[in-house]
């Protein structure tokens, strides 16, 4: 039994892995915009319902689904997007991604610009992916797990704290791909 879950992990240690590239090859002012900026943002769009509204547990829901619904379709789009750019990028025999693979990072020699975007890309995928994930489960559990005998009570702090979490990884995905943006225009049209 020890050794399946040992086999486990270590297939599935990707994503770690990942977020420990991104965080490696990120500036610290990379690092605030994508995270705590994102996490600003989720907490003051959620303070003002929490402050101002008295949201019962089946408005929440119900706000939530509709939201969540719009978000599953967003974030899939912005995945599809980023696998496409990474699969053009893979491809490309372009001058400009030959020099990439031959140039190193400043932060890292051994890792050349190339594979710094590739990372970037792959840490939007695997937070995207994520995100619908989780969003498809929430919205299953909101469905079916929710008494009826407790939707008209006041929503908890507990189920904000996730909405913010939720709405922060959403907003993290986002940042991380217009930054995507930013890099192929930089690296592709500006050739820096």
């Amino acid at each position: 039994m020890g050794q399946k879950i040992k086999a486990f992990c270590k297939s599935n240690r990707f994503v770690l892995e990942s977020f420990k590239e991104y965080r490696k090859f990120s500036t610290s002012s990379e690092k605030v915009f994508d995270l705590l900026f994102a996490l600003l943002i989720a907490l003051g769009l959620t303070i003002i319902p929490v402050l101002f509204f008295n949201v019962n547990i089946k408005q929440f829901i119900n706000n939530f689904q509709t939201l969540n619904n719009i978000v599953i379709t967003a974030i899939s789009i912005l995945a599809g997007f980023n696998v496409a750019s990474i699969a053009v990028i893979a491809s490309s025999q372009s001058d400009v991604i030959r020099e990439l693979k031959n140039k190193p990072s400043e932060k890292d020699p051994k890792t050349s610009k190339f594979s710094i975007l590739v990372i970037f890309f792959t840490w939007a995928i695997v937070v995207q992916l994520i995100i619908v994930l989780i969003g498809i489960l929430l919205y299953f559990a909101s469905q079916f797990f929710v008494p009826k005998t407790f939707k008209n009570d006041l929503t908890p702090y507990w189920l904000w704290t996730v909405f913010v979490m939720w709405l922060a990884g959403v907003l993290h995905s986002i940042f991380i791909s217009i930054r995507n943006v930013k890099m192929l225009y930089l690296f592709i049209v500006k050739g820096v």
